[in-house]
């Protein structure tokens, strides 16, 4: 079983893990963290190989506690958790970041467009009323 937190469009090297409809309802700069979870190996497989799978919920922030020690995920880099503890997961602050290139084709094709990563002006209005 495995929780995914995601902000960004895509996750493992550049797979879109949501469909068409949740996708069009993210955004890195909408304050928001997209939670989606895989049941088993096989459903992770799936997704890896091109399938999507649901956003669970869309939440501002998230705290959970584990019990004993995880094996994790962050950025691509794995890790061990050796010992449980309280996770918590909030918005920061924004840092600019390398995004698809518009023109050359390649991964960075289909639902990976540009677009995605300038926030809307709607975006912004809603974060100061935040």
């Amino acid at each position: 079983r495995q929780l995914t937190l995601l902000n960004i469009n895509s996750y493992g090297a550049g797979r879109t893990a949501v469909s068409n409809e949740d996708l069009a309802l993210s955004a890195p700069a909408d304050g928001r963290i997209e939670l989606v979870g895989l049941s088993n190996a096989c459903r992770f497989g799936c997704v890896m190989a091109g399938g999507t799978t649901e956003v669970l919920a869309r939440p501002a922030a998230l705290r959970f506690v584990l019990e004993r020690g995880e094996a994790m995920q962050m950025d691509g880099e794995a890790w061990m958790l050796p010992v449980g503890c309280e996770v918590e997961v909030k918005w920061h602050r924004q840092v600019r970041m390398l995004r698809p290139p518009s023109c050359p084709p390649g991964i960075w094709t289909g639902r990976q467009v540009p677009g995605f990563w300038h926030p809307q002006v709607s975006d912004r209005k809603n974060r100061r009323l935040s």
